[in-house]
């Protein structure tokens, strides 16, 4: 401010509503609203702890209405696995047939390319879900 010019006073304006900000969802069946979980390829548990637990609550009470359920698409998202590549508990190549019978069976994996799935390429992971999304 200037002392000619006093402090103009502002309204702040209330937060956005989460409806007046999604964007829809392209690739996931033009849903408005994609839950995007990142998770490593081995952790089978994991994913099977969240469809049983908060996904499962999402689907069967009423925390969303019926419409809301119908435009929310939930996703795990891995990258491209290392090739020939085995550690003392993972075997690679029986890996990715287990990610591929449990697409079969959920249909809720999302194969992300271009990067090799691993905690460094963490930024990759998240810039290639937000590319999924639009």
């Amino acid at each position: 401010t200037t002392p000619n010019h006093p402090k103009e006073e502002r309204a702040i304006p209330p937060p956005p509503r989460a409806a007046d900000i999604l964007v829809p969802v392209t690739n996931s069946g033009d849903k408005t609203l994609l839950i995007a979980v990142a998770t490593a390829p081995h952790h089978f548990a994991e994913r099977d702890a969240v469809r049983e637990t908060w996904l499962n609550y999402l689907g069967t009470t009423d925390f969303l209405t019926s419409h809301e359920k119908a435009e929310t698409d939930v996703r795990f998202f891995v990258g491209v696995l290392p090739e020939n590549r085995e550690s003392d508990e993972t075997n690679f190549v029986d890996m990715e047939a287990q990610l591929k019978d449990e697409n079969i069976r959920y249909n809720d994996i999302v194969r992300l390319d271009g990067f090799v799935e691993d905690y460094s390429n963490l930024t990759r992971k998240t810039l290639a879900m937000v590319s999924h999304a639009h």
